[in-house]
């Protein structure tokens, strides 16, 4: 997933529509659901940067979408307001509301460079290489210990085990 997240990314530039964008943001949701459910299978020192450059990223498209989606909705109440009683006085509001909502989207979008080259950086590329793409085993011939991975995995997967709700003190009380 990192590895597509850096193919798209590097492939966004100015004239890229928002679109590309949002689906890096989408990909980079799959990535940080990934290292936050497995990330313990690993040594802090590589889960903890990774996922710090990745929010930083997932903040500034996040911001950009969020803006773009507010502002196509104002835009869209544009008609109904002119209609209205005080519409005159509506539609100069709303387009206040627009211009900072896209001023925002543009300063998400200038700062998207930046975050995203931190993500990409070669450091973080090499890390991500040398832990998920180990071209050898280590001295116990493995890449990824499947012990410790079942041991997580058993520890998510236990809390949705089966138990009965009356006996939940949360739940009492409540038909």
């Amino acid at each position: 997933v990192y590895g597509k997240m850096v193919a798209m990314g590097s492939a966004i530039d100015d004239a890229s529509p928002a679109e590309e964008l949002h689906e890096l943001r989408k990909r980079g949701k799959e990535l940080r659901y990934l290292l936050e459910f497995f990330g313990d299978l690993w040594p802090s020192s590589v889960a903890k940067p990774m996922v710090k450059t990745l929010k930083g990223l997932q903040d500034v498209l996040g911001t950009h979408q969020d803006r773009e989606v507010q502002a196509d909705e104002l835009r869209g109440l544009a008609g109904d307001l002119a209609a209205a009683e005080g519409g005159p006085e509506s539609l100069l509001v709303l387009g206040v509301l627009v211009e900072l909502l896209d001023a925002e989207q543009h300063a998400a979008r200038d700062r998207f460079a930046g975050t995203f080259a931190a993500f990409a950086a070669r450091d973080q590329r090499k890390l991500v290489d040398a832990t998920f793409r180990a071209p050898s085993l280590d001295a116990d011939g493995l890449v990824v210990d499947i012990g410790r991975a079942s041991a997580a995995l058993a520890a998510v997967v236990a809390q949705l085990g089966y138990r009965n709700l009356d006996e939940d003190p949360t739940l009492a009380e409540v038909n």
